[in-house]
């Protein structure tokens, strides 16, 4: 998004924000010695992604309830979301 320094991974720094693991292309590889975690309540990411994911914006909201409008897809949305959140935490467990 443009703001500065980010993308800097190098030792100039002592705290880089990550989504590991997921790869986006500016990502690089890099080497921690220590690491911590903040994780959001799944309450509250599920229907804030599915917002962005419907909006492209992270301040919009769809003009539409997805849980009772879209019921069929929200139940999908959800399904799927709680699949990659127990992959992201499978791949987190291994590589820290």
């Amino acid at each position: 998004m443009g703001m500065k320094g980010e993308g800097v991974d190098d030792d100039k720094i002592w705290v880089c924000k990550t989504h590991h693991p997921l790869v986006m292309y500016q990502s690089s590889q890099f080497s921690a010695n220590k690491t911590f975690m903040v994780v959001r309540n799944p309450l509250d990411v599920f229907p804030s992604y599915a917002a962005l994911a419907n909006t492209m914006s992270h301040g919009n909201k769809p003009d539409y309830e997805l849980h009772t409008e879209y019921a069929e897809w929200w139940t999908w949305w959800v399904k799927r979301q709680c699949q990659q959140m127990k992959d992201f935490f499978r791949i987190i467990r291994q590589d820290c």
